[in-house]
């Protein structure tokens, strides 16, 4: 047992008809591999910084924006629209610039 965040109180059990069970359309899960940049609070010598790179990343996520400036991927999603009507909400959210981006690679999942 336990108690919605407005207030309701939940036993686990999905009551029959309450609550939406068809599948809904999914986001794209993709693997993102992007340079990062590298940045530095101490002081450096100019050859220290001559040496610096940006730093290549790979990201897994769910894309809920991609267009020409960033692609935001998400780690997972909170569906409260399947329970209370309420906006859903992300996890783990993270922007990529579009001009970092080396490849975007679709992945699969059942």
């Amino acid at each position: 047992m336990g108690e919605y965040a407005w207030g309701e109180t939940y036993t686990g059990d999905i009551p029959k008809g309450e609550v939406e069970v068809a599948p809904q359309q999914s986001p794209r899960f993709v693997e993102v591999l992007w340079l990062d940049s590298w940045s530095e609070t101490a002081s450096l010598e100019k050859k220290a910084a001559d040496v610096m790179k940006s730093v290549p990343r790979r990201e897994l996520g769910y894309v809920i924006k991609d267009n020409a400036t960033e692609i935001v991927l998400v780690g997972g999603t909170i569906e409260w629209s399947r329970i209370s009507g309420d906006e859903d909400t992300y996890s783990n959210t993270r922007i990529i610039p579009q001009g970092c981006v080396v490849s975007v690679r679709e992945c699969c999942y059942k």
